[in-house]
């Protein structure tokens, strides 16, 4: 049996993970002396295409716990195995063995947070650059990192020309409010995305609440909403030291998995080089969705999309014969975050 004072422990530090858009879609429980990560029938993101993002967020949990249990004396295992179950689907079985050294990763697991203010742009040393390299390699995954003042000039472009469609198109416009918490009462939910977290002041949350109605968003975008909300994002991208893409071996539910661990464990290891994160999650989501569910975006909207690949692809050569997981942006930070994303109890993830 898992002691029950370590389960708690380690379903704990896999809550505090990287969580998109801070959905927490996981579920902790303790099975025969293993510890079973599920994905939730709900808080899957309902645009999401093969899970791609719920898994990532699973396999950022996993990670954290695999690293936590170091800290506790044990060696963890990871198999994945995605199974249906009665608490939606089973996707991880992590056991433990005594012994092992302790990861010293452990220690910022309290420490890392999204940071959504500029960063210095400087170029990182080389050492450190190739410590975040090593800790996707250590999974399974690999990052590729993008330096240059013009590599980075020509990723936020992308980027950019990919936000737009989020906040133009009503299905994907609904979600994204759905997952704001536009006030305290709201925020108190201890999911989503509240106005600190997002950087804003609380007066922010009026227009939004304005823009999150489709009638209102769809006149405004005619004059530029969507376009303006989207160069946000791209700034964002080159006002870092590096912008990196997580990619996998295979494109299925391990490759995911093994993308999410690549990104906790990345960014663990940015938190220990005193540098801060932020994923930048649409443009690998939606040139994935575009191959695979192209019915989810308007025509011409499935038409942009599409010519951005072959620039994407000249920016990262290698992921072409690899499985997309996610952008992220790393560098100095400009200062600490106004807020860190809130989580829900621990109890409401566990499985008793």
């Amino acid at each position: 049996m898992l002691d029950p004072e370590l389960f708690r422990t380690l379903a704990q530090a896999g809550h505090k993970a990287a969580s998109p858009d801070n959905l927490q879609a996981w579920r902790f429980e303790a099975v025969d002396g293993a510890l079973h990560v599920h994905l939730p029938r709900e808080g899957r993101l309902p645009t999401d295409v093969d899970d791609m993002f719920s898994l990532i967020g699973i396999g950022c949990a996993v990670e954290n716990i695999v690293v936590a249990a170091s800290a506790q004396g044990h060696t963890a295992s990871v198999t994945v195995d995605r199974q249906p179950s009665a608490h939606g689907e089973r996707i991880a079985i992590v056991t433990f063995a005594e012994g092992g050294e302790k990861d010293p990763l452990a220690d910022v697991i309290d420490r890392r947070c999204t940071n959504r203010k500029p960063y210095a742009t400087e170029r990182m040393a080389d050492d450190v650059a190739g410590r975040l390299e090593s800790a996707a390699a250590a999974v399974g995954a690999r990052v590729d990192l993008l330096h240059e003042d013009g590599e980075r000039d020509r990723v936020g472009s992308l980027i950019a020309d990919n936000d737009w469609i989020r906040m133009s198109h009503q299905p994907l416009h609904a979600e994204l409010f759905d997952i704001f918490r536009l006030s305290a009462a709201e925020a108190d939910r201890g999911d989503g995305l509240d106005l600190a977290s997002l950087e804003l002041p609380g007066a922010a949350g009026l227009f939004l609440r304005l823009v999150g109605k489709w009638p209102v968003a769809r006149v405004l975008n005619a004059i530029g909403l969507a376009k303006g909300f989207a160069k946000g994002s791209g700034d964002a991208a080159r006002a870092s030291a590096a912008v990196g893409l997580i990619t996998a071996d295979t494109p299925d539910t391990a490759g995911y998995v093994a993308s999410g661990r690549a990104l906790q464990r990345i960014w663990l290891q940015a938190a220990a080089d005193g540098m801060a994160m932020q994923p930048i999650g649409g443009l690998a989501q939606y040139l994935t969705k575009v191959e695979r569910e192209p019915e989810g975006f308007l025509p011409e909207q499935a038409a942009h999309l599409r010519t951005l690949k072959d620039p994407f692809y000249a920016l990262f050569p290698a992921a072409k014969d690899r499985t997309l997981g996610i952008l992220f942006r790393v560098g100095v930070e400009s200062g600490p975050p106004l807020g860190r994303s809130r989580r829900r109890p621990l109890d409401t993830v566990l499985v008793s």
